[in-house]
């Protein structure tokens, strides 16, 4: 890659790799890592959290995206260590969206990309064909300069330690959740206990209200008392 602008030495170039927690985006790290120049260029490491359409009470919703972004942020930390080991200069972005290959070519824009480089899934040439992929949408859209990682580049270790530790932060959010199930249920049935206080307690106050106003009733009748001594 000539660094030459009409004759003029071009010194930084931005360079953009969007990963997630799989192989194939290692490898467009690693190869991304292996083109760029590391004392001039700039590398944008960008993951992308999936929005969701939520149906559960609120702090179920608040819970799953505190998941989703901190699985995503984990991504990022993973790539950052590695990066910051090669001496690169990073730029760590994370978006929330349903559409990644839109938000890559928005970043693009936005951050005057030079090269873009992607890792391409296996996901079959019929599913392909239904849904698409990120790295077609990019190549056809992006401004600039697209390179896709077909075949594994690098090192696989690296990426071993990154799925284990989303494993551990999965099931530690399991565990989370588990208990917040159960202090939910714990606050529902005291809910429903206290509920029940109540209305007993308000049956109650109904059948002395009501005892009441017979006795207030019976008062008001005019009654002559007769033939009767104390």
């Amino acid at each position: 890659y000539q660094r030459r602008v009409r004759g003029k030495k071009k010194s930084t170039m931005n360079w953009l790799v969007s990963v997630d927690e799989s192989k194939y985006s290692h490898w467009a790290f690693n190869l991304a890592c292996s083109l760029l120049n590391p004392k001039e260029d700039v590398l944008y490491i960008l993951t992308v959290a999936r929005e969701g359409a939520y149906t559960a009470p609120p702090r179920y919703i608040q819970r799953f995206r505190e998941t989703i972004a901190n699985h995503s942020k984990t991504i990022l930390k993973s790539y950052y260590h590695e990066a910051k080991e090669k001496q690169l200069k990073i730029q760590l972005l994370m978006s929330w969206s349903n559409h990644i290959a839109e938000t890559i070519c928005d970043v693009i824009e936005e951050k005057k990309i030079s090269f873009v480089v992607l890792g391409r899934r296996s996901i079959g040439s019929v599913k392909r064909f239904f849904v698409g992929s990120t790295s077609k949408y990019v190549m056809e859209h992006a401004d600039c300069h697209v390179i896709v990682a077909k075949k594994r580049y690098g090192k696989a270790e690296v990426h071993g330690k990154l799925t284990q530790e989303l494993k551990k932060q999965q099931e530690e959010t399991s565990l989370k959740l588990k208990a917040d199930e159960e202090k939910l249920k714990k606050e529902e049935s005291e809910k429903q206990v206290l509920m029940k206080e109540v209305i007993r307690g308000q049956e109650k106050e109904r059948e002395r209200s009501l005892q009441e106003e017979h006795l207030d009733e019976l008062k008001s009748i005019p009654v002559q008392v007769y033939g009767w001594k104390s």
